[in-house]
């Protein structure tokens, strides 16, 4: 199993599900959630950002 099968987008989206369950789950469902996410996270297809989205510019205005 070493195709990558999910986009970092769908990752991070499994991941904060997760999160918000934190609260409510015993320790073995914690434990059950980091193996989730390792597993998860190797099969991410991690796509680098080729430019920055959004560059800013310092103006006078900062200063104030």
């Amino acid at each position: 199993m070493t195709d990558k099968v999910f986009t970092e987008d769908q990752r991070n989206l499994m991941i904060w599900c997760l999160e918000q369950m934190w609260l409510d789950f015993n320790p073995q469902e914690e434990q059950d959630a980091h193996n989730i996410i390792e597993l998860v996270s190797k099969l991410t297809e991690v796509v680098p950002v080729k430019e920055v989205a959004h560059v800013h510019r310092r103006s006078d205005l900062d200063s104030l």
